[in-house]
């Protein structure tokens, strides 16, 4: 099974993960991913919509990190 969170803005990632990690618990034998339409910095406004890019969200110890 191959689940998919849908999110409208993914800034550091943090709300993506806390889903894809609730999931994954509920789940643990389903593959979770994660979509989001648009991924921006929290500081700036968005100018405009670009290219897809695929990545991932991870945590540090200052707390997540989305890359790119």
């Amino acid at each position: 099974m191959v689940l998919t969170v849908v999110d409208d803005v993914i800034t550091r990632g943090a709300t993506m993960l806390a889903a894809v990690a609730r999931l994954e618990e509920t789940f643990p034998s389903a593959e979770v991913r994660g979509f989001a339409l648009i991924r921006t910095i929290s500081d700036r406004p968005i100018a405009a919509v670009k290219e897809p890019a695929r990545g991932t969200v991870r945590v540090v110890p200052w707390g997540t990190r989305r890359e790119p």
